[in-house]
């Protein structure tokens, strides 16, 4: 249990504990995201502009209704804004490892202490690359699935707007 518990506390202060984490929250959030996307292209596909759930977008006022299919954006966003932050929490601990190493060291020879300086940055650093290589693409299906969104609503904004005008052009007739 104690070797457990030291190469957890080894992990957690070289930043590499966090990269498991990073991939644990971009699992979530590319499940979330396909998710969304999922949905958002059976409804235009399937449905045109009604949920799956048979949802009536005419009885919801546009703004309920971008509601409705921005749902879990804000999930999304945060957990795409959390991994360069996780990324940035490994790299500070990885650090802070590598300088107390190297005020540890000063009896070690000058090569060796260079070099484990030179390994624990770069485990440090990668870890804040972990989580930008990991939030970018979340950022960008992000932005077209709000595109998505608007482009489903301004539609259905559109067919609400020409079925009322063909009743009242009906209505005036009458």
């Amino acid at each position: 249990m104690s070797d457990l518990l030291d190469g957890l506390a080894s992990w957690w202060h070289s930043g590499v504990l966090f990269m498991p984490l990073m991939l644990g929250v971009s699992l979530v959030l590319y499940t979330l995201i396909f998710e969304r996307g999922y949905s958002l292209y059976m409804r235009m596909a399937l449905h045109g502009g009604r949920g799956a759930a048979g949802l009536d977008p005419a009885a919801l006022s546009e703004s309920q209704f971008r509601l409705e299919l921005s749902r879990g954006f804000t999930i999304i966003r945060a957990l795409t804004m959390s991994l360069p932050l996780l990324g940035l929490l490994g790299t500070v601990s990885g650090m802070v490892r590598t300088f107390s190493t190297l005020a540890l060291a000063s009896s070690a020879s000058s090569a060796s202490v260079s070099q484990g300086a030179g390994a624990g940055i770069s485990i440090a650093l990668s870890a804040t690359q972990y989580g930008i290589v990991l939030a970018v693409p979340g950022m960008v299906a992000l932005w077209f699935l709000r595109a998505r969104v608007e482009r489903i609503a301004d539609a259905q904004a559109l067919r609400f707007h020409l079925s009322a005008e063909q009743a009242l052009g009906a209505a005036e007739e009458s």
